[in-house]
C-alpha cells in the first residue's frame, strides 16, 4: 500500500512557530501547563469532519482554467513560449495531469519550477499556474483518501495531548515543530479554527527581530545643518537685505510608544544674519543671532515612515543696530531714536517669521526625505524576487522606548 502523508506548506510551515531552546525530554506525565490549549486540542480530536476537508474538484478545475489560459499565453510568443515550456517542463505537467490520479509528489516537483528567482515568473500568469497548482496538490493530499487523513489527524492531535502533560513543552524543539506540523495540517483540513488561532496566538513568533539603540540610532542617523539664505523682507517699512546662515544639528530622540515605533526629529541650530534696512535713504547696518530648535514627530507603521505634522520652530532673536548711514547728522539722530523705539515690535515680527520659515522648511525637508525613505522601502518590499519565489508580505510591528527600537517581522 503506498505510503500518504499530509505535506508542510512551503512557507507556512517554516514561520508558523518560533522555534525555542532545547532541553532534555521529560519522562514524568503531571498536569497540563496550559489547560486551556490542552483542552482545546482534545476537543479537536473530538470535531474531525471529514465533510470539511477541501473540495478536490473545485480546486482541478480552478487549475485547468488556469493551465488552460497559460499556455494560450504561452503560445501567443512563438520564440519565448517554447523557451519557458522547456524551462517549466511544461509537457512533463500536463502529461501528468492527464493522469487519472496524479501524483501530488510529481506535481510538486513540478510546481518548484515556477518558484525560482528568474526574471518573468512574477508575472501573474505564471503565478496563476504555481498557486492553483500548489492548492491543488496540498487538497489533493488532504481529501483523496479522506479516512486516512482523519487518522493521521488521530494520532498526531494525540501525541500532542500526551505531550503537553509533561513539562517544559516550550524549551522542546521537537514538540514545538509537531505542534507546528499539525496546526499547518488542520489548517490545510479546515479543521479547528479554534485550536489554529489558539496556538498561533500563543506560540507564533516574529522570523525577524532587530532591537536599536538609541545611540546607534543618533550615530546613524544624526546630520548637519549648514544652510545659507538670501535675507529679503519688509518690516515696519524698512526693506531689509543680507544674508543668512544656520548651522546646527539634527538628530533623532525616541519616543515610549509600545504599540509603533515612535521618534521625534530634533534640531539645535545656531542662526546668524548680517543685512542693510533701507528706509526713505537711511541705511541701517545690522546683525541677528538666535538659538533655534525645531522638531517634528514620526511614527513607522506598515506603510513605512510617516510624519504626524507637528512640526514645532522656536527662536530666540537677537538684533544688534550697527550703525545708521545718513549725509545729515541730523537725520541720524533722528532715524537712530525711532530704530529704538521700534526695535522690540521690529524682532518680535523677525522672529515670528523666522520661526514660521523655519517650521516649513523643516516640515518641507522631512517631506521629501521620507517620500524618498518609503520609496525604497515599497521597492524592496515590492521586489520581483518575493514574488518569483512566493513568499507572502511579511506582517510588520514596531514598538520604541527612550532608549531603544525594536522591530519585528512575521512571515507564515
Amino acid at each position: 500500500m503506498a505510503k500518504k502523508w499530509i505535506p508542510v506548506g512551503p512557507w507556512l510551515a517554516a514561520g508558523v512557530l518560533g522555534v525555542f531552546g532545547g532541553l532534555s525530554a521529560p519522562s514524568q506525565a503531571q498536569l497540563p501547563e496550559d489547560p486551556a490549549l490542552w483542552n482545546v486540542v482534545n476537543r479537536s480530536l473530538g470535531q474531525l469532519d471529514a465533510s470539511r476537508f477541501p473540495d478536490i474538484a473545485q480546486s482541478r478545475a480552478n487549475l485547468d482554467r488556469h493551465v488552460e489560459s497559460f499556455e494560450r499565453y504561452l503560445d501567443s510568443s512563438p520564440t519565448q513560449g517554447p523557451l519557458w515550456k522547456d524551462f517549466l517542463k511544461w509537457d512533463s505537467l500536463k502529461k501528468e495531469l492527464a493522469q487519472e490520479t496524479p501524483n501530488p509528489e510529481t506535481l510538486n516537483d513540478l510546481e518548484k519550477r515556477f518558484r525560482q528567482n528568474y526574471p518573468g515568473l512574477e508575472y501573474s500568469p505564471f503565478v496563476g499556474v504555481r498557486d492553483a497548482l500548489s492548492k491543488y496538490v496540498q487538497e489533493a493530499r488532504i481529501s483523496r483518501d479522506p479516512n486516512t487523513t482523519l487518522q493521521i489527524l488521530k494520532n498526531r492531535l494525540s501525541k500532542i495531548s500526551e505531550r503537553m502533560q509533561l513539562p517544559d513543552m516550550r524549551r522542546d524543539p521537537k514538540a514545538i515543530h509537531d505542534l507546528a506540523q499539525v496546526v499547518t495540517y488542520m489548517k490545510q483540513a479546515n479543521q479547528s479554527p479554534e485550536l489554529v488561532s489558539s496556538v498561533l496566538g500563543k506560540y507564533s513568533q516574529p522570523n525577524i527581530r532587530a532591537i536599536v539603540s538609541d545611540d546607534f540610532l543618533r550615530k546613524s542617523f544624526s546630520r548637519p545643518v549648514d544652510q545659507a539664505n538670501p535675507v529679503n523682507e519688509v518690516i515696519l517699512g524698512t526693506t531689509i537685505i543680507g544674508q543668512s546662515i544656520l548651522c546646527g544639528n539634527v538628530s533623532p530622540v525616541l519616543l515610549d510608544n509600545p504599540n509603533q515605533a515612535t521618534l521625534r526629529l530634533l534640531m539645535n541650530a545656531d542662526f546668524a544674519s548680517q543685512n542693510k534696512g533701507y528706509n526713505r535713504g537711511v541705511v541701517l547696518n545690522t546683525s541677528g543671532s538666535a538659538d533655534v530648535v525645531a522638531c517634528e514627530t514620526l511614527t513607522l507603521s506598515d506603510s513605512g515612515l510617516q510624519a504626524l505634522g507637528d512640526t514645532y520652530a522656536d527662536a530666540q532673536l537677537s538684533t544688534n543696530i550697527q550703525s545708521i548711514e545718513h549725509r545729515m547728522k541730523i537725520v541720524r539722530k533722528i532715524a537712530a531714536k525711532q530704530a529704538s523705539k521700534k526695535k522690540p515690535q521690529a524682532d518680535a515680527i523677525g522672529e515670528a517669521r523666522m520661526e514660521n520659515r523655519i517650521r516649513t522648511q523643516f516640515h518641507q525637508q522631512l517631506t521629501e526625505q521620507l517620500s524618498d525613505a518609503n520609496r525604497r522601502l515599497r521597492e524592496a518590499m515590492e521586489s520581483p524576487v518575493i514574488s518569483r519565489l512566493g513568499i507572502a508580505k511579511p506582517n510588520r510591528n514596531s514598538w520604541s522606548l527612550s532608549d531603544q527600537l525594536g522591530l519585528q517581522w512575521k512571515v507564515q
